[in-house]
């Protein structure tokens, strides 16, 4: 949980849990992995965010994401409101960049590998989608809603006004354009569809489904077979996946993976 604004979270796994929280701004999450997490409850994601629409500069960056909750859960049995990253509430300004999201969601899916529940702003670019029953979902508020809930929020007492919109310019603006967010660059294989509910103010760019794709499959551990040659020929060499997650060093003398 990481609730101290300025706070790096990196090279981590996390299993089997019940969620990662944030609640501040300016964090960072880099190069972690997590699986098997949010394994009871529902309406949850890997790690959360909620609440808050004056949250500002969060990263997550190159992190991994991968066989969440009842995964392989069928039909009724599988629980459809789990996702790797949850913007819930209000959630804005938001940069998720380079995450690779596997098995993320499934079943009869009301959430996506990525959630934006009535945020703006948000930021999902270049990452990679395999095997969810989704891309990226939305649950859009609309102007009423979204009006009523920011119009006092710089007003809170744990925000600093002038401070803040120093900092964030945008929040000057926090009430205008509801439900915008860019998707962009983002590689869907063997998914459902990239979108669910998007709202008509969603900024879609260069983004592409390979639905049939055969590169990336699991290995004996759940986890995907990287390869170099099918990254580069899908767009997503950016990544660099072998540094994800734990590493040896003088005090972890054998590197631990998130296999199961």
């Amino acid at each position: 949980m990481a609730w101290a604004t300025g706070s790096a979270i990196i090279s981590s796994i996390t299993w089997p849990a019940a969620r990662c929280g944030s609640r501040a701004t300016t964090i960072s999450s880099e190069f972690n992995e997590a699986h098997r997490v949010v394994l009871e409850s529902d309406d949850q994601g890997a790690v959360d965010m909620f609440g808050n629409a004056t949250y500002r500069g969060n990263v997550y960056r190159y992190n991994y994401w991968h066989h969440l909750g009842n995964w392989d859960g069928k039909g009724e049995e599988a629980h459809g409101m789990r996702a790797g990253i949850r913007l819930d509430d209000a959630i804005c300004g938001v940069l998720v960049y380079g995450n690779v999201f596997q098995r993320c969601a499934t079943g009869g899916t009301h959430f996506g590998g990525v959630q934006i529940h009535g945020g703006k702003e948000n930021v999902i670019a270049a990452n990679l989608f395999v095997d969810n029953a989704a891309a990226v979902s939305f649950t859009p508020w609309g102007e009423k809603r979204w009006r009523e809930f920011v119009a006092k929020a710089l007003d809170a007492p744990a925000v600093d006004r002038e401070l803040y919109l120093n900092r964030y310019p945008a929040l000057a603006r926090l009430a205008e354009g509801h439900d915008v967010n860019l998707i962009q660059g983002n590689v869907a294989l063997r998914c459902g569809p990239l979108f669910l509910r998007a709202p008509a103010g969603t900024e879609a760019r260069h983004n592409r489904e390979y639905p049939k794709g055969a590169e990336f499959l699991e290995g004996h551990d759940g986890r995907l077979v990287w390869s170099a040659d099918a990254a580069q020929r899908l767009g997503v060499d950016h990544i660099p996946f072998a540094q994800i997650g734990l590493y040896a060093d003088a005090w972890r003398r054998s590197q631990v993976t998130g296999g199961f």
